[in-house]
């Protein structure tokens, strides 16, 4: 009802009415205060290693707000080897070796710590996840880790295949917390039924947190380099000149301690430093990650860098229901299980 209520409102945004052009006019300007207000509290509050530096950085680049995610990975693997996935066919080192093998690698306990800390200091309380190209639920210290992000007031926001809650009651009890976030991959469901069976399964196993479904080949494909998928699917120009806003919602760090600019960064391209040797605020609020905003956010921004010019994620699919029928018939390119 209240959105209802919101969306008629807003649609009146425009109207030559007197009282409209008023009344937005006077809303406007008090969100704009309102906002200051709460970022000047925001960056007063803030205890980062040097505050001279933080505010300097803060005013030179205000533009930029605070990250609304903060994704830590925990450990580089997956039990998973999913075609739409970019772990796929890389053979780099980061997520398989030259000879296809998984890569196995965690972040050093204390590392995690420093980065929560840090982040806290700077005023951070959002919602925060423990992977990345990878499977969270693998590292056995997930929940002392998380317990940890929680004590300093973040929110949990998880995504998961779902294999190591399924066979562990115990862990999906301590993560059943109001306020904490699942997103499940119905990646085995490709029926109606098998689907219908699989939101009932997780709907009985978590009762308090909010789950929702991650289903790539029925509804939310997204075309990632790297992936089987990719090579399939003809490619739309148009998705190219597409702004990309990637560089400003989430604070991605992998396991190596990188802070990647977006989802599709994975080997560090734009060679942001790394968060073990840099204040986290200097790398977030700085001058590189404003010019790669200001470009990239235009359109035709991407076609200024090599890793951006054949990057199709804002592409829609068409045709999903053909590429799932494909993955589902050859089983050498389904979302296989690891052991």
């Amino acid at each position: 009802m209240l959105q209802k209520i919101k969306h008629k409102i807003e649609s009146k945004r425009f109207s030559k009415n007197t009282f409209w052009k008023i009344f937005f006019s006077l809303k406007d300007f008090f969100w704009s205060i309102g906002y200051l207000l709460l970022k000047s509290v925001e960056i007063l509050n803030a205890k980062p290693k040097n505050k001279l530096r933080y505010l300097f950085l803060r005013v030179r680049h205000y533009k930029i707000p605070m990250w609304r995610k903060l994704q830590i990975e925990l450990q580089s693997s997956c039990n998973r080897d999913c075609s739409w996935c970019p772990r796929y066919n890389d053979r780099t080192g980061i997520r398989k070796d030259s000879n296809g093998k998984n890569v196995a690698v965690k972040m050093p306990t204390e590392k995690v710590y420093d980065i929560i800390d840090k982040a806290s200091k700077l005023g951070f309380k959002g919602n925060i996840s423990f992977h990345r190209l990878s499977e969270a639920f693998l590292d056995k210290r997930y929940m002392e880790i998380w317990k940890y992000a929680k004590a300093k007031g973040m929110k949990l926001a998880e995504d998961t295949n779902g294999d190591v809650l399924r066979n562990n009651i115990e862990l999906c009890s301590a993560l059943d917390e109001t306020g904490n976030k699942l997103r499940i991959g119905l990646y085995d469901s490709y029926t109606e039924e098998e689907r219908r069976k699989e939101i009932e399964f997780w709907k009985n196993r978590f009762k308090k947190a909010h789950i929702s479904f991650s289903e790539p080949l029925k509804q939310n494909l997204l075309l990632r380099k790297n992936s089987q998928i990719y090579e399939w699917v003809e490619k739309d120009n148009e998705a190219l000149n597409s702004p990309c806003f990637m560089g400003r919602n989430a604070l991605r760090i992998n396991y190596l301690g990188n802070a990647l600019y977006c989802q599709e960064d994975e080997q560090n391209t734009f060679d942001f430093e790394n968060v073990f040797e840099k204040e986290l605020e200097e790398i977030w609020w700085s001058d590189k990650r404003a010019e790669l905003n200001n470009t990239l956010e235009k359109h035709g921004g991407k076609l200024n860098f090599p890793i951006c010019r054949d990057c199709y994620t804002s592409q829609k699919i068409e045709n999903i229901s053909v590429i799932s029928d494909r993955v589902k018939n050859d089983t050498t390119i389904n979302s296989q299980k690891w052991g």
